[in-house]
């Protein structure tokens, strides 16, 4: 097993690798352990762990942290094998964001989202179920995506299969489960429901404006982000996780990530239009 405590300790792993790009990195009561092998932890310029815990519990796993420079990060983080977390830039944490990734799936999250404190994320369920009948296994794992500035709820559970367009809202207290989110569209409830379609949001709280700033943000202006079908051919997150599957070896996933998530800057980029329930496609 091998641990860190400090950013400086990230240069004497033997079995493991941390990249650190750049200097200002920090650690304050925090740890990463590996307790396997061939694993990769990347952590951009400006990135700051705060009361969190990483913890490589297998092999060939990637957990890749972009640059963050008004805000901590605070995680707690397990993956098991060949598993991939990428969390990407300027992102806000209220609180925890817990994740426990396992059976080879990923959690990718794009940039300056919104995470309330409370927040479980989980790939895959904690024990095999099977039909009793055909006795095959019924629950196996699914990775989860977040696009860019996706708003998750206090206490929210995110669980396999969930994926959230750019500009996506869920409420606080809700489970979702294997559901796709299209960008600008509220969920929420238990299990949790499309409540309200063509919304966008600001990325900071209201519970301090004055009656001045209310009126101020009465209507939309061009703080908001409102996101579109991309013009350009972009991987969707769907595709870059399938991608990511396709690798064993957390070199080959890294280069797949900033390939496809940190060099792409289209700002359409994880845009999910609103289901056709007819066909069963996206507009």
């Amino acid at each position: 097993m091998e641990k860190i405590l400090e950013i400086s300790e990230c240069e004497k792993l033997k079995d493991n690798k941390a990249i650190c790009n750049g200097d200002n990195i920090e650690m304050k009561n925090s740890s990463i352990i590996f307790s396997g092998q061939g694993n990769i932890l990347v952590l951009d310029n400006q990135v700051r762990l705060v009361n969190s815990k990483i913890h490589f519990k297998g092999n060939n796993c990637v957990v890749y942290l972009r640059s963050n420079p008004k805000n901590d990060y605070y995680l707690n983080i397990a993956v098991s094998n060949e598993n991939c977390v990428y969390i990407g830039e300027r992102n806000y944490f209220n609180g925890t964001l817990n994740m426990v990734v396992s059976e080879y799936q990923n959690i990718l999250i794009g940039d300056n989202g919104v995470f309330a404190f409370g927040i479980w994320m989980r790939t895959g369920d904690a024990h095999a179920l099977y039909d009793i009948h055909t006795r095959k296994r019924i629950n196996y794992g699914k990775s989860i995506l977040v696009g860019d500035h996706v708003w998750l709820g206090q206490s929210a559970m995110v669980l396999k299969g969930t994926q959230f367009g750019s500009g996506a809202v869920l409420g606080g207290g809700s489970l979702i489960s294997n559901k796709v989110v299209p960008s600008h569209t509220l969920f929420a409830g238990n299990p949790a429901k499309k409540l309200k379609e063509d919304i966008a949001h600001l990325n900071w709280g209201v519970h301090s404006w004055t009656r001045d700033k209310m009126k101020l943000y009465d209507e939309m202006n061009d703080e908001v982000y409102v996101f579109e079908k991309s013009k350009k051919n972009c991987k969707s997150l769907k595709e870059i996780d399938q991608l990511l599957k396709g690798k064993t070896k957390a070199e080959e996933k890294v280069q797949i990530i900033q390939k496809y998530l940190v060099q792409e800057k289209d700002v359409n980029r994880f845009y999910i239009g609103k289901v056709n329930k007819r066909r069963g496609i996206f507009k």
